[in-house]
């Protein structure tokens, strides 16, 4: 019986210690036309399957840190995407404006698409991302 309970609890602590937070700093080549592609991009994951993202458009909009819409990170890559809705231009203009990050661990690429729900606009970016 106590050995079952060591194990149960050796196996508990294991699995709680191999989530944690983890900080992302990427940096990225091409503003967009629209200065949409931040220069840099702050993702802090807070191992629990969330993520806070940090972008230049956020903080322009007081908005930052963003809630990530979607969090994948593994061995392989990481991916988030995160959501600014009702931006209102400087022309009055209303939208929702979505960015995807991904970045392949191995080849320490990273590649940000923006699109303006309900505007013709995308733009890309290309870096990388390195743990802070």
């Amino acid at each position: 019986m106590l050995k079952t309970i060591s194990v149960v609890l050796g196996l508990t602590l294991a699995a709680t210690t191999s989530v944690q937070a983890q900080t992302y700093l990427c940096k990225f080549r091409g503003g967009g036309s629209n200065g949409t592609i931040s220069p840099e991009v702050l993702v802090e994951l807070n191992g629990k399957g969330g993520a806070e993202i940090t972008d230049r458009l956020s903080r322009h909009h007081g908005r930052a840190p963003v809630q990530a819409k979607f969090v994948q990170d593994n061995d392989k890559q990481m991916r988030v995407r995160w959501r600014l809705e009702d931006v209102v231009s400087s022309r009055g203009q209303k939208a929702t404006l979505e960015w995807s990050l991904v970045f392949k661990k191995k080849r320490e690429r990273a590649h940000l698409t923006f699109n303006a729900f309900g505007y013709p606009n995308t733009e890309t970016g290309n870096g990388t991302c390195a743990l802070q």
